[in-house]
């Protein structure tokens, strides 16, 4: 396996950790727009903590693929890397700039902003009762 062909595999594990975030991100906050009454304290820290831990599994994983990520493409940019002869210059370069998804704490900081959202409406939003329309 190349190293390229590493690194789009990296590219693919940090969507999946994405999109797998961003989908209990958005069932936990449908869950609390869908509800019919407050939840209680009990519910509240019960979702909170397991929330914290989903996130925290998530984010440690992100942080994991991202630097590696960052890390190789580092070393495909290198003017010093010995591009294989299966592939031309051009699409090495082109592919190794498609790689480049940002450095580690973009990601982090985007998933704490996420994180911080989801935790007030899990403590601040659920604990009132719905608006009925």
């Amino acid at each position: 396996m190349s190293d390229i062909e590493i690194g789009f595999k990296l590219f693919d594990q940090m969507i999946i950790f994405w999109q797998f975030y961003v989908g209990g991100l958005i069932g936990v906050v449908g869950w609390i727009f869908s509800r019919e009454h407050s939840w209680s304290t009990d519910k509240r820290m019960g979702i909170g903590v397991t929330f914290i831990l989903f996130s925290l599994i998530n984010m440690s994983a992100l942080f994991k693929t991202t630097s590696a990520l960052s890390e190789l493409t580092f070393l495909l940019n290198n003017e010093n890397y010995e591009i294989g002869k299966e592939v031309s210059k051009g699409a090495f370069n082109i592919a190794a700039k498609r790689l480049n998804a940002g450095a580690w704490y973009i990601h982090i900081i985007l998933h704490l902003i996420a994180d911080a959202v989801a935790l007030f409406f899990i403590f601040k939003v659920a604990k009132n009762e719905p608006k009925k329309s």
